[in-house]
């Protein structure tokens, strides 16, 4: 018996490896999926929000 086996018993390779590969599988998953649109609106207003502050910011240092 090899110490793998004696580690790990007659079960078979170790369960961490198996939940690592799920989880990448559901990674890769996720990944693929495209941003919601919701998402994208709240990124859009940030955007517009730190570009005013900035404006301010601008106009109150001169």
């Amino acid at each position: 018996m090899s110490s793998d086996n004696k580690r790990f018993g007659a079960a078979g390779p170790d369960p961490n490896s198996r939940i690592s590969q799920k989880l990448r599988e559901l990674y890769r998953s996720v990944e693929q999926e495209p941003v919601p649109e919701r998402f994208l609106d709240l990124l859009e207003q940030l955007d517009q929000a730190e570009e005013s502050n900035a404006a301010k910011t601008d106009k109150n240092s001169r």
